[in-house]
């Protein structure tokens, strides 16, 4: 017989021992069975279990165990006999369910949505699927929008989009003069102006300027006097001549001398003026 250790023959006899270590006991210590019967805490299921494996010690001590329990001159209670094992089940190493208590069904897994839970989730990635395809063409239009704008603001007047055009012939200069020398023009990156000499504008009715040089000038909008600025050219007095039917431009601004005037424009806007020694237009 294995040694058994002092705390698990007082559990086996003491009425405080929980079921559970009952049945741990009774699994380990079958040399403990005849106490374990005849404990009050020992559970039905467990004490039968014992009882059928047949030991005569554990019935002898279950046996006299009832009848210390029953009142003089009463019937003894049969002692329960063996419980076979039902066919196909294998004995039990453990504690048996205890009697009158049904099997626990397992438990079964949740069920998830299914099919209804797969089509919510299809159509809400489908929404959002569409929302992202919605904000991207509106920034898409937006930014094309804005390259355009920018692309048209500062579009190389060069690149054929031209109201009025300089001719072909039309020499590259900045500073320019009539061949008689009355008129001296400057084309600039933003304006074109002239300043004329001798002139006799207010006996015509128009108005002059009081300094002693006319000075006429258009860059984006409508031609207007431009008193008080002379485009008479470099520093060092150096002008091209430009000879009747001849043309100088740059990339924005265009002049033609003619023996009637100097004609000059914006390309871009068709706007200019025409200055000669009687009179002067705007156009």
């Amino acid at each position: 017989m294995d040694m058994i250790p002092g705390d698990a023959a007082n559990d086996a006899s003491s009425p405080k021992t929980s079921p559970d270590r009952l049945e741990e006991l009774a699994d380990n210590y079958p040399e403990l069975h005849a106490r374990i019967v005849v404990n009050p805490a020992c559970p039905e299921g467990l004490r039968q279990w014992i009882l059928s494996l047949g030991s005569s010690e554990v019935r002898r001590a279950w046996e006299q165990h009832q009848g210390a329990q029953q009142p003089p001159g009463g019937a003894m209670t049969p002692a329960a006999g063996p419980v076979p094992p039902r066919p196909g089940v294998p004995p039990r190493s453990g504690v048996p369910s205890q009697p009158g208590v049904p099997p626990q069904p397992m438990a079964q897994p949740k069920r998830s949505g299914g099919p209804r839970a797969i089509l919510v989730v299809v159509l809400v990635l489908v929404a959002l699927f569409m929302l992202y395809q919605c904000a991207y063409g509106v920034l898409t239009t937006l930014s094309d929008t804005s390259h355009s704008g920018n692309a048209a603001d500062t579009q190389d007047p060069s690149a054929g989009d031209l109201v009025s055009p300089a001719p072909d012939d039309a020499v590259e200069a900045f500073w320019i003069q009539s061949p008689s020398q009355n008129i001296s023009c400057e084309l600039h990156d933003d304006i074109v102006g002239c300043s004329v000499a001798e002139r006799y504008y207010a006996e015509a009715g128009q108005e002059d300027c009081s300094q002693s040089l006319f000075s006429i000038g258009v860059a984006d909008g409508w031609a207007s006097l431009s008193c008080g600025n002379d485009f008479i050219g470099s520093a060092d007095g150096v002008l091209i001549t430009l000879d009747y039917g001849s043309s100088a431009a740059n990339d924005t601004f265009a002049c033609t001398s003619r023996e009637s005037g100097m004609t000059c424009w914006n390309q871009v806007t068709g706007s200019g003026f025409t200055v000669s020694r009687t009179e002067y237009t705007v156009f």
